[in-house]
């Protein structure tokens, strides 16, 4: 197949003659063979499981008016220079024909000129382009780059995040913020302790080797459901505020990233892959945060048990 006058999908450059073209057996799109090899895979995998293929589009060049002094982007109406290969303002391809059906845009090409939602891609976010945030973030950019704008414009911390409400360090975690997986990971575990020691009697009755420690559970118990009251307070204000500002922790932690990344770069520019490589999701970093999250649970029961015998010991002593 010819692909010659296409567009590679990963740096959106012209296909010329010459050119080696390596092409997905998943969805049939088409990369530069060094941009494939740069990224490893193909760049639309995200939309692999949803059966999507890639669509060739209708090719026309925008200088063929040659009176015209300026071409209308066929997306956002707005005016580019007459030599302009993009808009200016939402990044759409100036070089395709009108959409054959009614979805050409989101199904041809996987949204190319759809890509950043209207949104001019050269916009500042607070240090990084809007482009810049579209290839940290990877997945499910539809719902986090209009959100992303909001909050920088009207500077609105506040969003929903049903994830981040619920499982918290499982979020953060998928999204590589390892801090605040590690933060809500531990207060997750800690809000949990007393009604799990609480339970303890009822589950060892009858366990000889138990007693003395049920017996200090019981001595404590008053203290224990005082903790479990406050912890469970405190568990619902936590997951509120966490699923409430989620989106902002995960804007904040895109910006941050993305401009050492920039720092770091000879040209002060942050490619595909290197974003990837830093953002995106990482779902096995789901299975390690559960580990963890049972590491700690084990350290807080060892911890408690420690201070019931220290507790017993110190009774005796009296």
């Amino acid at each position: 197949m010819d692909y010659t006058g296409e567009r590679c999908v990963l740096c959106e450059k012209k296909f010329t003659e010459d050119d080696d073209v390596v092409v997905c057996p998943d969805c049939g799109s088409p990369h530069h063979r060094e941009c494939y090899a740069k990224l490893g895979r193909c760049v639309n995998e995200a939309i692999h499981a949803e059966g999507g293929k890639w669509q060739r589009v209708l090719v026309r060049d925008s200088k063929s008016n040659a009176e015209s002094r300026t071409v209308i982007c066929p997306l956002c109406s707005g005016e580019n220079p007459s030599d302009a290969d993009t808009c200016q303002f939402c990044g759409a391809p100036l070089s395709i024909e009108e959409p054959q059906t009614e979805d050409e845009y989101s199904t041809g090409r996987f949204g190319a000129a759809r890509r950043y939602f209207g949104f001019n891609p050269n916009e500042d976010m607070d240090g990084v382009t809007l482009r810049e945030v579209f290839r940290f973030v990877g997945t499910n950019t539809i719902y986090y780059i209009p959100i992303f704008k909001r909050m920088k414009d009207l500077g609105i911390k506040i969003s929903f995040n049903v994830f981040c409400l619920f499982f918290p360090p499982l979020y953060f975690a998928n999204r590589r913020m390892w801090g605040w997986a590690l933060i809500t990971a531990f207060f997750s575990i800690l809000f949990h302790i007393p009604s799990f020691m609480l339970a303890l009697p009822e589950q060892f009755e009858g366990v000889t080797e138990a007693q003395q420690l049920i017996e200090q559970i019981i001595v404590n118990k008053a203290m224990f459901l005082q903790f479990d009251n406050v912890f469970r307070v405190l568990s619902i204000i936590t997951s509120m505020s966490l699923g409430l500002f989620g989106n902002y922790l995960y804007f904040r932690f895109t910006v941050r990233n993305l401009r050492k990344l920039k720092a770091k770069s000879p040209d002060g520019m942050v490619s595909t892959d290197i974003a990837l490589s830093v953002g995106g999701v990482r779902p096995m970093n789901i299975i390690l945060i559960i580990f963890i999250m049972g590491a700690i649970f084990f350290g807080m029961i060892y911890a408690v048990f420690g201070m019931l015998n220290i507790s017993a010991l110190l009774s005796f002593l009296a």
